[in-house]
């Protein structure tokens, strides 16, 4: 899948409603009744996509001529994206808990992950700057080594440095 259609699937125009009831008979399949609304998360060739149920919040396989896209300009799709918790089982309503629980401590461990990252890139530049002002400096401004050699000092400082 390119980075266009990765765009795409991300889009609102990927809500597809059910024309016809379907009862998968595996259970990585996605049951649904006629006019369900449907998130599609990924399309296979032969026929087959992948979404989540928008009220039941469960995901699965499903055939995709047993559904129709819902186009922008039809409806307004917003009330399709949070599942309604009046339709759902205490299972149904467990499992979007856990979910939604599991995307929480993925978003917090992203974070946590990005905070961690700026921090020793600020640490390395703090570093660097040290570096530069405590050696680089008043090595440079003395002519105790050529511009040759400090060069060369400096290559050897980047090559390890890496």
């Amino acid at each position: 899948m390119n980075s266009y259609e990765e765009f795409r699937m991300s889009d609102s125009s990927n809500l597809v409603q059910a024309i016809y009831k379907f009862k998968g008979s595996n259970n990585d399949e996605l049951m649904f009744d006629i006019g369900d609304v449907i998130t599609v998360t990924q399309r296979e060739d032969g026929g087959w996509w992948e979404g989540t149920h928008s009220r039941r919040g469960k995901t699965g396989w499903f055939p995709s001529n047993y559904v129709r896209v819902l186009d922008d300009s039809s409806q307004d799709n917003s009330k399709y994206c949070i599942p309604k918790t009046e339709d759902m089982t205490d299972d149904d309503k467990a499992q979007l808990m856990l979910g939604s629980l599991i995307i929480q401590k993925g978003i917090d461990n992203r974070k946590q992950v990005i905070e961690d990252l700026l921090k020793k890139e600020m640490d390395f530049i703090r570093c660097l700057t040290a570096i530069q002002k405590t050696f680089l400096e008043p090595l440079s401004s003395t002519n105790i080594f050529g511009l040759t050699a400090f060069n060369s000092v400096l290559q050897s400082w980047i090559t390890y440095s890496s």
